[in-house]
């Protein structure tokens, strides 16, 4: 199955509400959903930045529960959902996505990450 397929059905069984594919550079290949305020390439920075502090995306914080030049998981506290991202392996990108507080923020992962992985170059 395709990267936009498998997309599209993480989008309809609500694990993805809101996701970018960005370029190592921040250019957006794609995304779904929308979210006023809220900036893919400031959330690709700070995901890239070593410290392990919160990122705060339209005036929301996430707590940063992992973080690796792979993987970034991080969630709002508030019960607002998980900033999740994932390192492309066959395309020099990144796959950046907001999924909501039902999906827990590791299962959330582990989609993004197989999504990720289904991008080609």
């Amino acid at each position: 199955m395709s990267f936009n397929d498998k997309a599209a059905e993480a989008v309809a069984s609500g694990d993805i509400g809101v996701g970018w594919l960005l370029s190592d550079q921040c250019e957006v290949f794609w995304n779904v959903g929308s979210w006023e305020g809220a900036n893919p390439c400031e959330i690709l920075t700070e995901w890239k930045k070593s410290a392990m502090t919160p990122i705060t995306i339209a005036g929301l914080k996430f707590t940063i529960i992992g973080k690796t030049p792979e993987r970034l998981v991080s969630t709002n506290i508030g019960g607002q959902g998980h900033i999740v991202g994932a390192k492309c392996t066959n395309y020099p990108g990144y796959l950046v996505c907001w999924c909501p507080a039902t999906v827990g923020p590791n299962i959330a992962y582990s989609v993004i990450q197989k999504l990720a992985d289904l991008v080609k170059a």
